[in-house]
């Protein structure tokens, strides 16, 4: 089991020294697959929604939908990337 955490390690240093666009793209393949691949919580995050903004249109749904998992998928290379930012 530990050996996957160190390759884990591995793969995330070297992502975090990736430039910040070249991060980016990956974000938006990331975010593509989980959303319409994966399909990662999506009823759930499509349910969120619809609850939270009840008058919303379908359309409307979808693109917040979109938002989200481009969103999440920005965050998570973001946060790879602090491995190697300087504390300047």
């Amino acid at each position: 089991m530990i050996i996957f955490y160190w390759i884990f390690r591995l793969k995330a240093r070297i992502l975090s020294w990736m430039p910040m666009w070249l991060l980016y793209i990956f974000s938006g393949f990331m975010a593509f697959v989980l959303c319409h691949i994966i399909k990662y919580r999506k009823n759930v995050v499509i349910t969120n929604l619809q609850k939270a903004l009840p008058g919303t249109s379908t359309k409307e749904i979808q693109k917040l939908t979109n938002a989200f998992y481009a969103n999440l998928a920005d965050i998570a290379f973001e946060v790879i990337k602090l491995e190697s930012i300087s504390k300047e």
